[in-house]
Parts: structure tokens; sequence; C-alpha cells
């Protein structure tokens, strides 16, 4: 087995950060591993003081904060940052958003769908989202077959896959699990847990009333494109930054 890594991905602490950031890229891990390609995951950087020797990317998945000066100093490692709207947006050589946020167009929004990442038990299932009913809930949590709540404990990620599945509705607020649900066709009540979250769930309802189609925008093919990035970006050094 290969020790050194190739690819070094960047996640903060789940209860400071969320455990989406984290999730996410074990899936881009387990991805690259299909085709020989190491990847290690940091979840806390403090005190780390150099890129591991082979290291040609390094990814940045923790919201809009910046690369360790370390990142900085090997300019022979190409730098993606990953849902950044912070100081690392600016340090990147590429930037990928893989969750639409506030600061973009109708036409962003739209282009970004086929970004997102969702696990394989979604997408080897076959793609409902057109049948999904989104409800916008403005106020108090909605009772529904399964319910994300932010500050309870959750179970684990299989077990909570397997009830999302399941359900036939689901309560939740602007993050990963919204767009599981959409993909897999379930009656959606969208809540508030902060006002950015608010205004997150607005502008989106508001795009996707608007799509007529919205399997063409939304495929669940967003791990394989930011997988053939990481690909890419090993392969040839530095990728076209208009990502």
């Amino acid at each position: 087995m290969k020790s050194a890594p190739d690819v070094l991905a960047i996640v903060g602490p789940v209860t400071q950060f969320g455990s989406g950031h984290l999730r996410r890229m074990e899936l881009l891990q387990s991805r690259l591993s299909l085709d020989g390609i190491h990847m290690t995951l940091l979840i806390d950087d403090t005190g780390w003081s150099e890129v591991p020797h082979g290291v040609r990317v390094v990814l940045l998945d923790r919201r809009d904060t910046m690369f360790p000066p370390a990142a900085l100093l090997r300019r022979d490692c190409t730098l993606i940052a990953v849902d950044n709207l912070g100081a690392g947006a600016e340090q990147a050589d590429v930037r990928y958003a893989a969750l639409p946020n506030i600061s973009m167009s109708v036409t962003e929004i739209r282009r970004s769908l086929g970004q997102i990442i969702l696990p394989s038990e979604i997408t080897t299932r076959p793609n409902l989202c057109e049948q999904a009913q989104l409800i916008r809930i403005k106020r108090g949590v909605p009772r529904a077959d399964l319910v994300l709540h932010p500050y309870r404990e959750r179970l684990s990620r299989k077990s909570f896959l397997k009830r999302l599945i399941k359900a036939d509705s689901v309560a939740c607020y602007y993050g990963q699990t919204l767009f599981e649900a959409l993909y897999l066709g379930k009656k959606i009540f969208l809540y508030n847990i902060s006002p950015l979250h608010g205004l997150l769930a607005d502008k989106f309802f508001q795009v996707w009333q608007g799509l007529l189609y919205p399997r063409l925008y939304f495929d669940g093919r967003g791990l394989e494109r930011l997988a053939a990035l990481v690909k890419q970006a090993i392969r040839d050094g530095l990728p076209d930054p208009k990502v």
C-alpha cells in the first residue's frame, strides 16, 4: 500500500463545522481509492507545519476558512476550495461549489446542482427529483416521518440513510439532507434553523420552483465530477480555474 498520499483534504471538527463537510470528503476518499489514488483527511491542522511529500492536490472543505500556511508554500500543489466564500476562495487555484450558496445567481445555482456530492446509497437509486414536493416552512419545526434536528443526537450515517430512503416525508433545514431527499423524490418540509439558513432556503426554493426539468441540472454526478477534477490536477497540474 502506498504510504504517502496523493491528495490531502482539510476539514474542520464536526462540532464546529457540522458533519456534511467530513462526510463528502470521505465519499471522495472512497471514490478516488477505486482509481488507486491515496487521499488523507486532516481534521485538525493545529501545529501542522508541512504538506507531506508527494501530495499533488490539497482540498479545503472547511467553510469560509483559509488554507494553512504550509499549503500555500507548496506551489507544486493544486489548491481546491470547496464551498468557500472566505479567504480560502481567493487563495485557491480552483473553487468548487458543492452546494448552492447565497451569493450565486440563478444560472450559477442551476449549474451547481450538478456538482452536489451524494452517496452511492442515494445515486444507485432512480433519480426521482421531479416527483419531489418541496414545501417552505417559515416558522417552527414541522412533523414528518423523518425530522432532521441540528441540536439532537443523530443516528449513524448508515442508519440515517436507511430511514431517509424509507420515509415518505422529511423535515430538514438547508443542507446536504435536503438534496438527498430531493433526489429520492420525497415530500420535504424545508424549515429554518438560523437567519442564514432561512435566506439560503428562500433563494433555493424560488430557483427550484422555476425549474421545468430539474433532472437536467440535478443528475447526482457531483462526486464523479469532483473526482475527475482531482484526477486531472494530479495528471496535468493546475486545471482550468473556471469550475
